[in-house]
């Protein structure tokens, strides 16, 4: 808020030229005779003190001191009208801004952002993005859910070794998995945290298209997965191959 007339603003309820004056002035604000007083009729006293009951405690009087100080450096333009804006400085609020601002300090990890900056379709976007949220139904998330399975049997179906299908065995541990990573040039390393792994890879990737390929690939993975569950197709690298190969669905680029 940039003060012009200061017939719309509060005093000391508003921000307003970059100030919080409830906050910034707390003791004095309690004994403010008007807590809700505008700017303009605040500057139209002459006599500061009238504001406030009196007498003020030690704390007060200093804050009134300071006060003091900061009205000098105040001028009100009767000639202007108040400006209104959002705190994130536009006069205009969309969703988009108040995200920002609202989620400004949050850094979130390097892969979450590839995810949006892709040129894959929002289908797959949301896909990967609840990939990397572990929100993905495997049988892990499934158990997680108190979700029964037939024959209290959690674990993956895509290779023989007997463990439990989360969704990092299912994607990039599983023999199955690791193979079709192979196929295509992209090797994990195990040994460090999840999202610089991810960034080891796409480091060592021969292609811009590192966010694209490995959206499109665990795409296929998991088709390869639900076809084995719910239709009893086997899974095959070669068919998995094949469908990531594709120009046309390697990259579902939006026009």
């Amino acid at each position: 808020m940039e003060v012009g007339n200061g017939t719309t603003v509060l005093f000391w309820l508003d921000v307003w030229n970059d100030l919080f004056l409830q906050e910034k002035l707390p003791r004095l604000f309690t004994l403010a005779k008007n807590q809700k007083i505008s700017v303009a009729d605040f500057f139209a006293t002459t006599n500061l003190a009238s504001h406030f009951h009196l007498p003020l405690s030690e704390q007060a009087y200093e804050e009134y001191q300071e006060l003091q100080e900061i009205i000098q450096s105040i001028q009100i333009r009767q000639e202007d009208k108040d400006q209104w804006q959002y705190i994130w400085g536009a006069t205009k609020y969309t969703a988009k801004n108040y995200y920002k601002y609202l989620h400004k300090e949050i850094q979130p990890p390097k892969p979450f952002l590839w995810i949006w900056n892709s040129k894959c379709c929002n289908k797959l976007r949301v896909f990967s993005w609840l990939l990397l949220m572990d929100r993905l139904n495997t049988r892990n998330m499934l158990k997680r859910k108190r979700y029964k399975l037939e024959g209290n049997n959690y674990n993956c179906v895509l290779c023989p070794a007997q463990r439990e299908e989360t969704a990092f065995h299912l994607f990039f541990s599983c023999p199955f998995a690791l193979d079709c990573w192979q196929s295509i040039g992209i090797q994990w390393q195990m040994g460090v945290p999840f999202f610089q792994m991810m960034e080891l890879a796409r480091q060592d990737f021969s292609s811009t298209y590192f966010m694209e390929v490995f959206i499109i690939a665990t795409w296929h993975i998991w088709k390869q997965r639900n076809n084995l569950i719910f239709e009893n197709s086997p899974a095959s690298t070669i068919n998995w191959k094949k469908k990531t190969s594709k120009k046309n669905a390697l990259f579902k680029l939006k026009e």
